[in-house]
């Protein structure tokens, strides 16, 4: 059956993208979702360090090749939509939490597989190629990016959790002026940016705090789950009732995330 009826009030809350910049405990929150847990981190993405090895219910695979200038995009792309087939279906052993770590990095690969592929297209000047690469709707690295995406949040695994990095996006991109209004969304070029962030049900935001300010000299991590300041690039999607009780931050724990969506304390 393509269809099913929905029955539980938070089972779409279980496809989450994780924004923010480097060393905010984007990757180290990811052993906070529920287990067993594969974390798969994309080609070039680095933070794996931080994942234990030999904790049970983890499973973390890592990119590694002796030399990266005989390696061709296209495979580094086959070989990653491999893994994550593999996770889906179950040939890497149970799966609850599907965790991809840096998506950035693979849209950097889709985009470099396009632009290989163009090579030959005398028909093309260089810029021509470039922005076919990367793409739309309906071809190059946007449509593929995107297609990938599609098909791991259908999945039926029960959760799914992708990080990315963040960056300033123009409010108006036809905004020329120097000083033009910028807010925070999902690094990733172009109109992606703000779309993506509607395709996941729920789009948080890393920070950490100061250890100058803490007492203790300690940095917490906090995830902003509301749009306001800086950050626009987040968003829940919940019954109106539940989204308006929601706190604009919250501890970096998935249980409390998901507690709080389901309306409880």
């Amino acid at each position: 059956m393509p269809f099913k009826e929905r029955t539980e009030v938070a089972e779409m809350a279980r496809r989450v993208l994780n924004s923010g910049p480097p060393n905010s405990f984007k990757t180290t929150s990811l052993l906070t979702w529920y287990r067993p847990i594969h974390i798969i981190s994309c080609p070039g993405e680095k933070g794996w360090e931080t994942i234990p090895v030999g904790m049970e219910g983890v499973h973390s695979y890592v990119w590694e090749i002796e030399d990266p200038a005989k390696v061709t995009s296209a495979s580094v792309v086959a070989e990653v939509d491999k893994l994550i087939l593999d996770v889906l279906t179950g040939k890497k052993g149970p799966v609850t939490t599907l965790a991809l770590d840096g998506i950035h990095k693979l849209y950097d690969w889709d985009y470099k597989r396009a632009r290989v592929e163009l090579e030959d297209a005398t028909y093309l000047n260089d810029e021509q190629k470039d922005i076919r690469a990367y793409g739309n709707p309906q071809g190059g690295a946007y449509k593929a990016f995107l297609d990938r995406l599609h098909k791991v949040l259908a999945s039926t695994v029960p959760y799914v959790v992708c990080t990315v990095w963040e960056d300033p996006e123009k409010d108006d991109p036809q905004d020329k002026s120097k000083n033009a209004p910028m807010h925070t969304y999902p690094a990733l070029p172009g109109k992606i940016a703000k779309r993506i962030v509607g395709e996941f049900s729920v789009v948080v935001y890393s920070e950490v705090s100061s250890p100058v300010a803490d007492l203790k000299g300690e940095v917490k991590g906090t995830w902003q789950i509301r749009p306001g300041g800086k950050v626009w690039g987040v968003g829940v999607k919940a019954p109106l009732d539940i989204a308006l009780k929601l706190p604009k931050h919250i501890p970096q724990d998935f249980p409390t995330l998901e507690r709080l969506l389901k309306g409880e304390k």
